[in-house]
């Protein structure tokens, strides 16, 4: 999970690193369009000509300013913030590593049918509570959300179940 996060946000962070470098060129090679483009953003939000025009030359004043405002406006990118390939992949395997480690909880203490019903309440508790700190962050309904997540980790398991026992592997021997 780790590498495949680490090689996703790499190749993200190399898209926005290309498009920034073709908007840089576009920027050096025709001036003019752009800050008519620029120009035609800020009316599209409303502005009136006169003052988009004059934000529009004032944001093109420098080289630096005009590809973090193209970048922004134009692009949708933050220039100073691509991403970090390294910390999505590290904050990914930690949570794989977690989300994996509480279903065999259970399985410390008990075994067989008691570890399993031990489990299935713990993921269904922890994926609960998962959900509703994504609510707090995000806004979004607690009960939603924690439903959302609980839906969602159920699915999983039904899936993992259903996989392993038409290959074979069971829990309870």
């Amino acid at each position: 999970m780790a590498a495949g996060e680490y090689i996703s946000m790499s190749a993200q962070r190399e898209l926005f690193e290309r498009e920034l470098e073709l908007e840089a060129k576009e920027l050096l090679d025709r001036p003019e369009s752009e800050h008519k483009e620029l120009q035609k953003i800020y009316e599209a939000r409303g502005l009136e000509p006169e003052l988009a025009s004059l934000l529009a030359s004032k944001m093109m004043g420098s080289p630096e300013q005009a590809l973090r405002t193209h970048a922004r406006e134009e692009l949708g990118i933050n220039p100073e913030n691509l991403g970090s390939p390294w910390q999505a992949s590290l904050s990914s395997m930690v949570a794989t590593a977690f989300g994996g480690l509480v279903p065999l909880i259970s399985w410390f203490f008990v075994a067989g049918t008691a570890a399993i019903v031990a489990s299935i309440i713990l993921v269904g508790l922890v994926a609960v509570i998962v959900g509703l700190a994504l609510a707090k962050f995000t806004g979004k309904s607690y009960i939603f959300t924690a439903f959302r997540q609980l839906a969602i980790c159920s699915i999983c398991a039904t899936a993992t179940f259903v996989i392993g026992r038409t290959i074979g592997v069971s829990a309870i021997h």
